[in-house]
């Protein structure tokens, strides 16, 4: 390095000529939000991609201020090299060295970039040379995750339930319904609990079983002669008679 000034490195390729000026500029990622009656505020990120600038001059004559590590390059070189950090679609690091005349160093600069684009300005007033006009950006490593998913060497299966047999019908709906063929006897049951609570509440006694055919009508103490009682055997015996002609549906 040449006692005292700057370096510039793009890879492994020392430009000849340092550039007059280097702008460095870290972009800002946060975001502001409105709220509703309380103004904007602000939500912190982390910094976005830093964006690097400079113009440098390539020189097609030996120069005394030019430095070369390994001797003079024409401009064919450097422009093949730009052309070749492009197309290579790969990073690379982007140093500069900072040294006083004192050759004590100041701080560097060393960060991976990708080259954005370039551009070449021919110009009569810098004679033969090339000028060069670099973007480049900051490059950060990422990776995706693999993740391996064991699925079962089988699916479980929805089967069928089997058909519940059928009898012809049921006294009532819903689970742990009656068949049709116990109707009569559930009927006379029901029959036998109303006629209890009607001589409970007449103070009549329960006859053993109760005649329907009509013929304790006349027997005094029998449970015919509640009126109540009269009543709800003519509606069971008439519901009775539905369900064993099979005129009433299952419910």
């Amino acid at each position: 390095m040449a006692k005292g000034g700057y370096e510039f490195f793009l890879g492994k390729c020392l430009l000849p000529v340092a550039p007059s000026k280097l702008e460095i500029k870290i972009n800002n990622a946060n975001k502001t939000l409105a709220l509703i009656n309380e103004g904007e505020i602000n939500i912190l990120k982390k910094p976005g991609l830093t964006d690097i600038e400079f113009t440098c001059g390539i020189p097609q004559v030996r120069y005394p201020y030019a430095v070369y590590k390994e001797g003079f390059r024409g401009a064919d070189y450097f422009l093949d090299y730009f052309e070749s950090l492009k197309n290579s679609r790969k990073p690379f690091q982007f140093i500069v060295c900072r040294v006083l005349p004192s050759d004590r160093k100041l701080f560097n600069t060393n960060i991976k970039v990708t080259l954005e684009d370039y551009k070449l300005t021919e110009d009569a007033g810098d004679g033969f040379d090339v000028t060069v006009k670099v973007k480049l950006k900051q490059w950060r490593d990422y990776g995706t995750k693999t993740v391996n998913i064991t699925m079962a060497a089988s699916k479980p299966r929805a089967a069928a339930e089997p058909q519940r047999e059928s009898t012809g019908g049921f006294l009532h709906g819903g689970e742990g319904r009656l068949p049709l063929e116990h109707r009569e006897e559930v009927l006379w049951e029901r029959f036998e609990v109303h006629c209890h609570i009607q001589c409970e509440q007449g103070g009549h006694r329960r006859q053993p079983e109760p005649d329907i055919s009509g013929a304790g009508a006349d027997h005094p103490g029998s449970v015919m002669e509640d009126k109540n009682v009269v009543q709800s055997l003519d509606i069971y015996c008439i519901i009775l008679i539905n369900y064993t002609k099979g005129g009433i549906q299952d419910g």
